[in-house]
């Protein structure tokens, strides 16, 4: 897993800044994952499945990693509101992938 916080989306194009990495492994390009979001009003370690993603480019000497949306777009929301509202900068996000 990978912690991090929610940077920029630009198309279906997502920036994360990665805060924690849970295995020495790094995800590497073409890697296939699911991002997860820590809603506002979670207590804890609570974190809802968002969407499919792929990796796009590997983290950067800033710890930034961009990963792209292979899932409905329209899943990308913060949850937990009255309504769905985009994610905005410095949202708690978690990058599970596979290798």
């Amino acid at each position: 897993d990978l912690h991090g916080q929610f940077e920029s989306k630009q198309g279906s194009t997502i920036t994360i800044r990665a805060l924690l990495m849970m295995t020495k492994t790094q995800p590497a390009v073409g890697n296939k994952g699911i991002l997860y979001c820590s809603p506002a009003n979670a207590k804890g370690e609570e974190w809802v499945p968002m969407g499919d993603v792929e990796v796009k480019k590997t983290l950067d000497p800033n710890g930034k990693i961009e990963v792209k949306i292979i899932d409905d777009e329209k899943k990308f929301v913060i949850p937990g509101g009255k309504r769905p509202s985009p994610l905005v900068k410095n949202t708690r996000i978690k990058l599970r992938w596979e290798w």
